[in-house]
């Protein structure tokens, strides 16, 4: 036993590491390292990088906080094979929407051996303004009468009166339209009150029965309600952008006394598609690059 681990150490001691050139795939050779600890191999690209005046590429992600620097910065590094992806993921109460120029991506055409390194990119992150964010975060969110009135007064420069336009937009709901001092004046002062009856019916030829309970809802001098079915906001939805019109849907419920007010966005996933687009068309044009809509590899 004494004698292996003996011949063990002997062995340790005397296994030096050993500069070893390995053949590539190219006509150039690989330098690699041979350490130790059962002679692994270690690159040593890393080492003679620190040696050289510049790197062999270019690479890394530049990240842009503002559209017209990434219009810079793009037309500053693009070549004939530069491209940019563009991405959104939408739904009904958040939008994450970003572009991502790669200046190294492969030529077109199938010959494999002319692919690029993908390492060289820029990327912008669409921000979303606050007055859009307000909108969208309580979109189909139930607020009571007090909380839909101070949300509209605090969100009051956003309301605007409608256009044909916006009618035309929702003319399958058939829908009854609110101007700015009608929506405010409804959430501030509304009271509802509720006038239930059952209606009987009986037929005598076949001795059915049908019984109907209905609910009306009346404001305070008794009159039957006439709630608008919709109203519409203008906001910006990208910071930079240009403000859009969104029409949105009103909706209330009674329930144990009280009120609960909804506002839908109509179709909102498909307005903030089409603001995205726009917005990547404007840089496309600006940049003059390919511009496909998914992820890159």
């Amino acid at each position: 036993m004494e004698d292996a681990r003996e011949i063990a150490r002997i062995v340790r001691e005397n296994t030096k590491p050993e500069m070893v050139a390995v053949d590539s795939s190219t006509s150039e050779k690989v330098n690699v390292m041979l350490v130790p600890d059962g002679m692994s191999a270690k690159s040593t690209k890393s080492f003679f990088d620190e040696l050289k005046e510049k790197p062999d590429r270019r690479q890394g992600t530049i990240s842009i906080k503002r559209v017209s620097s990434f219009i810079d910065i793009v037309n500053r590094f693009k070549n004939e094979n530069s491209v940019i992806f563009a991405k959104a993921q939408v739904s009904e109460t958040s939008l994450a929407a970003h572009v991502k120029a790669i200046f190294d991506y492969h030529p077109e055409g199938g010959d494999v051996s002319q692919a690029e390194n993908l390492g060289h990119k820029a990327e912008y992150k669409f921000p979303t303004t606050h007055e859009f964010e307000k909108w969208l975060s309580l979109n189909n969110k139930g607020l009571d009468q007090e909380e839909f009135a101070y949300f509209l007064e605090k969100n009051v420069n956003a309301l605007v009166e409608p256009e044909e336009n916006d009618k035309l937009f929702v003319s399958k709901l058939g829908a009854k339209f609110a101007d700015p001092i009608d929506i405010l004046e409804l959430s501030r002062e509304l009271e509802i009150y509720s006038k239930e009856s059952l209606v009987q019916k009986h037929k005598t030829s076949s001795g059915e029965r049908e019984l109907k309970f209905t609910t009306e809802h009346t404001d305070a001098s008794g009159t039957p309600l006439s709630i608008p079915d919709c109203f519409v906001i203008r906001v910006p939805i990208f910071e930079g952008g240009a403000p859009i019109r969104i029409v949105c849907q009103l909706r209330y419920r009674k329930r144990e006394g009280k009120v609960t007010w909804y506002y839908e966005m109509y179709e909102v996933s498909t307005m903030l598609e089409q603001a995205f687009e726009a917005s990547c068309e404007k840089i496309k044009e600006a940049v003059e690059l390919p511009l496909f809509y998914g992820e890159s590899e």
